[in-house]
């Protein structure tokens, strides 16, 4: 259907359309748009959360938050959680995404495996890595160190590692998704295109890199914002599995975030926070988008 032919051509038309729409712009500015003013107002103020109003403060949540050295080190992991992400999620799912394309036995076996961390609980997950995966005592982890001779190491409780362990997590839940998305790409894929890449003797290798992956730029592209935006929503799992410790070694923004507002009872402060998080998610998407506009050639868009 073209655009025109979805424009409403009465009056009538025009009424039905806004009255269907209505209930959800009514629960989308009232539970999405209006808290964040609220948010925004509340990061000029300092308020606890618990008295009928905060007292105006103007800048000094902001200012406070230039020198937190803890927000600092949260951001760089954040940035940290992005890369890892974007660099490891994303072609290790274009690769497993092009080995299911071309045909591996069990294929729709394999692709079921990848994604099923994706339909279990955030909750569920991060308690079976802390104590069946990392758990100095009980863990597979450190029993296997403990085989091969080595020392096992409280994974989650040494500042070396702790990070590094949440990434493998975060890794092993979401790179399903990818390859899901990277799969039904492949589906559209014109199978000529592939076939004359073979007669040209091109091998699945060549044929994955020259040809799939090109064709997948729309996608990668999306998933790359996912990764990015995902990476400053992160909250549930680091904060179920360390809590943002040992010693702020797995703090990230949303974590910090939390502790400022809800445990240390500095709701205009941790407002101020989620302002800095938002803007920086926005920044983040328009400096991506901008980038596959430049790649297209369309400077102008």
């Amino acid at each position: 259907m073209t655009r025109a032919g979805m424009i409403p051509k009465s009056k009538s038309q025009l009424w039905a359309v806004l009255g269907l729409s209505l209930p959800a712009l009514v629960i989308f500015f009232l539970f999405f748009v209006l808290p964040n003013i609220e948010i925004f107002f509340y990061s000029f103020q300092r308020w606890q959360g618990i008295t009928a109003k905060g007292k105006w403060i103007g800048f000094d949540n902001y200012v406070r938050l230039m020198g937190d050295e803890v927000f600092w080190t949260s951001l760089w992991h954040t940035i940290l959680l992005a890369l890892n992400s974007i660099f490891i999620q994303i072609p290790l799912a274009l690769f497993v995404a092009c080995a299911l394309y071309f045909g591996v036995k069990g294929s729709r076996f394999y692709l079921g495996v990848f994604f099923l961390p994706m339909n279990i609980s955030l909750v569920v997950v991060a308690l079976i890595w802390k104590w069946w995966i990392y758990d100095a005592l009980i863990g597979l982890l450190p029993r296997f160190l403990m085989a091969i001779g080595g020392i096992p190491l409280p994974v989650l409780g040494t500042s070396e590692w702790a990070l590094l362990a949440v990434f493998v997590t975060i890794n092993w839940v979401y790179i399903g998704l990818y390859i899901v998305m990277f799969t039904s790409g492949l589906k559209a894929v014109p199978q000529h295109v592939v076939d004359a890449a073979r007669v040209d003797g091109l091998s699945n290798w060549k044929i994955g890199i020259k040809i799939l992956v090109p064709m997948l730029k729309e996608i990668i592209a999306v998933a790359i914002v996912l990764c990015v935006t995902g990476s400053f929503k992160s909250f549930d799992l680091i904060w179920l599995m360390t809590g943002g410790g040992p010693y702020h070694a797995t703090e990230v923004v949303t974590t910090h975030l939390y502790r400022m507002a809800f445990r240390n009872m500095e709701v205009g402060y941790g407002s101020a926070i989620a302002v800095v998080i938002f803007l920086l998610c926005v920044a983040a998407v328009w400096f991506q988008s901008a980038l596959t506009r430049l790649a297209r050639g369309d400077r102008n868009a």
